[in-house]
C-alpha cells in the first residue's frame, strides 16, 4: 500500500539536514532524534477516500503545488511573485489544512457536534433516528461502540477535499506578508502541522503564519471580509 505524506516530501527536504534527514522533536516526550524525511508524517492510503467516486481526487490537485514547489520557493527568496507562486503556495497551505492529522482531526470535532445534536434530539424525537437504524446505516456516522455514534474522519477529510480549491483561491487572495529570518544560527522549524495561529489586537480572527523554510516564513492576515474568487484570474489584495 501506498505511503501518503500529509506534509509534503518537498516541503520537509528545505528543513532537512541532509538530502533526506531530519533532526526531529518529539511533542510528547521531546526526545530529540534524526529520522528520513520518508518516515514521518505520513499514513497508508492516508489520500485515499471513498466518499468521492475518484477515491484519489486530492491527488490531482497535488500533482502541479508539489511539481512545482521548489521552483516557487526559490522565486520567493528572490523576490519573484506572480500568479503560479501564489496558487501554489495557497493550494499547499490549503492542502495541509484540509488533509493533516490536525487540520482532519479539528474538522471532525465540528461534524461530531452535529452528530452529538442529532442523537440528543432523537432521544425526545425517534421518527428523527428511526431505532431501526443502526449507526452504519446513518450517512457519514459508524458506530465506535454500542450506544455511541461518531462522525467519520474520512467524511471530515472529504469535506475538507471538496472544499480545497475554494480555499486555495481564498488564500491567495488574502494579504501575505514574507517573513525573512537572517540568523542562521536560530531558523525557522516546522511540524506536522505547519500552520500557527499569531493573535493580534483588535480583532477575533489571528493571522496565519506557515514556515517555508528555516530562512523564509509568510503571514497571513485573516479577515471577516471574504476576497472574491475568480474562476480565471487569481488576484492579490495589496
Amino acid at each position: 500500500m501506498a505511503i501518503d505524506h500529509y506534509i509534503s516530501q518537498v516541503y520537509l527536504r528545505g528543513f532537512s539536514i541532509k538530502k533526506n534527514e531530519l533532526f526531529t522533536i518529539c511533542k510528547h516526550t521531546l526526545r530529540k532524534t534524526r529520522c528520513s524525511i520518508q518516515s514521518i508524517c505520513g499514513i497508508e492510503e492516508g489520500n485515499t477516500n471513498f466518499y468521492f467516486t475518484e477515491p484519489r481526487a486530492i491527488e490531482k490537485f497535488l500533482i502541479p503545488i508539489e511539481n512545482n514547489y521548489n521552483s516557487v520557493i526559490e522565486q520567493l527568496l528572490n523576490g519573484k511573485i506572480d500568479n503560479e507562486t501564489i496558487y501554489t503556495i495557497s493550494g499547499w497551505i490549503a492542502y495541509v489544512h484540509s488533509c493533516s492529522l490536525t487540520g482532519v482531526r479539528l474538522s471532525q470535532g465540528m461534524f461530531q457536534n452535529l452528530v452529538d445534536e442529532i442523537e440528543s434530539v432523537s432521544e425526545i424525537d425517534n421518527s428523527l433516528f428511526p431505532i431501526w437504524t443502526t449507526a452504519d446505516k446513518v450517512p457519514n456516522m459508524k458506530s465506535l461502540k454500542k450506544g455511541y455514534v461518531s462522525a467519520d474522519p474520512k467524511y471530515a477529510q472529504a469535506n475538507g477535499i471538496y472544499t480545497v480549491e475554494k480555499l486555495a483561491y481564498t488564500i491567495g487572495n488574502l494579504k501575505w506578508e514574507l517573513l525573512r529570518n537572517p540568523f542562521p544560527d536560530s531558523p525557522f522549524f516546522t511540524s506536522d502541522n505547519p500552520i500557527a495561529m499569531e493573535p493580534k489586537k483588535h480583532s477575533h480572527l489571528p493571522n496565519i503564519i506557515v514556515p517555508l523554510t528555516p530562512q523564509l516564513a509568510l503571514r497571513i492576515h485573516m479577515t471577516y471580509k471574504s476576497p472574491r474568487v475568480y474562476d480565471e484570474d487569481l488576484v492579490v489584495i495589496p
